[in-house]
């Protein structure tokens, strides 16, 4: 029995870690993904990758204002659109 609340514990942390808020480090890992994902895109079509550049960076100025701290669920979130997107590009 005690072998069975100890698995149902380490489950329940493990579910609560899953919807853990967004952290700094995780989105720092998306950024230099998508900047991977952008420098293989220039080198394969520059005139593709300078296209959704601009897209990228008007979702990019949404996110990041002066004096404003951003919400890292919402940078992630954008993120993960940026890279889906930028996939079907290539």
């Amino acid at each position: 029995m005690k072998r069975v609340s100890l698995a149902l514990i380490v489950l329940a942390f493990s579910q609560q870690a899953a919807f853990a808020a967004c952290t700094q480090q995780e989105a720092m890992g998306k950024a230099q993904q998508l900047s991977a994902q952008v420098q293989s895109l220039m080198a394969k079509d520059p005139q593709k990758a300078v296209d959704w550049a601009k897209k990228a960076a008007a979702a990019q100025q949404d996110n990041f204002k002066p004096g404003v701290i951003p919400d890292l669920d919402k940078v992630c979130t954008s993120y993960d659109q940026m890279l889906a997107d930028i996939a079907k590009v290539q």
